[in-house]
């Protein structure tokens, strides 16, 4: 089946497609073995409502990951799992394991000063509206915009491009904004945004990760992974769609993907080293 929203997972065509156009990116040693996520919180989301926690096991293996077999998993425990969260109103644990796991996904750092801003691709201007924001304020002196859009999307003209257009409707000056405007997903913004500062003899230290809350984390983890250990990453969330707000994502089929989906996208990561 071909994916036309991002609720939907990828199928293992297009995430194997995925894996084999990745930017090629040197790794860093130090990073080895090294993660940066967790899935307590998304555990204790499926217990809280009866539904297994295979796909979190510590049984899966890089292997099973490159087969998209977490993925595959995944989709079945969250199907089960919309069925029983649009069942009714949550108990006292589940409201918990609710709240907690979107806190998880979204936590963010007070908004300090950087080298430079990474924005994600988004559909939206909101990311892009932050990242301005932040800029005028003078917490960064450079815009990093990222990405193509989606595989299951084709533009007309990149994300990157539409909202380094808008920055500099509002004021940025052009040569303070970067635009990486191949890549198809969070990974690849930061392995292809990387991939260009290389080019440029840029190497920023302290960075800040601007994304939607729902999907901080993942873009976070991937830049973590993918800079020196010494390099600071701060996380700051830009505004999303009502219908994926902190208080309203598990009332909705697609509130419920959505946000599942990271945990379960990170973990086939995780498995491969990738965040």
């Amino acid at each position: 089946m071909v994916r036309t929203h991002p609720s939907q997972l990828p199928s293992a065509d297009e995430f194997r497609r995925q894996l084999e156009r990745m930017v090629p990116r040197p790794e860093l040693p130090e990073q080895a073995g090294r993660h940066y996520v967790d899935f307590e919180t998304a555990k204790e989301l499926l217990e809280a409502y009866g539904v297994a926690t295979t796909v979190f096991s510590d049984a899966l293996t890089r292997e099973v990951a490159e087969v998209r077999r977490p993925l595959d998993l995944g989709e079945a425990a969250l199907d089960e799992l919309v069925g029983k969260m649009l069942a009714g109103t949550p108990d006292t644990r589940q409201g918990r394991a609710i709240d907690a796991y979107a806190r998880y996904l979204a936590e963010e750092d007070p908004p300090g000063n950087a080298d430079a801003i990474l924005v994600f691709g988004a559909r939206t201007r909101y990311r892009a509206e932050k990242a301005v924001e932040l800029f005028r304020a003078g917490h960064a002196p450079t815009l990093i915009f990222t990405g193509h859009g989606p595989t299951y999307q084709e533009n007309r003209i990149s994300e990157a491009e539409r909202d380094k257009a808008y920055a500099i409707e509002q004021g940025v000056p052009e040569e303070a904004i970067i635009a990486e405007t191949s890549s198809r997903t969070m990974l690849d913004n930061v392995r292809g945004a990387l991939t260009i500062l290389d080019a440029r003899g840029i190497a920023p230290q302290r960075w800040i990760s601007v994304a939607a809350p729902y999907c901080q984390r993942r873009g976070w983890a991937h830049l973590k992974k993918h800079l020196p250990l010494r390099a600071e990453v701060l996380r700051v969330n830009a505004a999303a769609d009502p219908q994926y707000g902190r208080n309203v994502w598990f009332r909705s089929e697609n509130g419920i993907r959505i946000y599942m989906n990271e945990a379960l996208k990170l973990r086939a990561y995780q498995l491969l080293d990738l965040a």
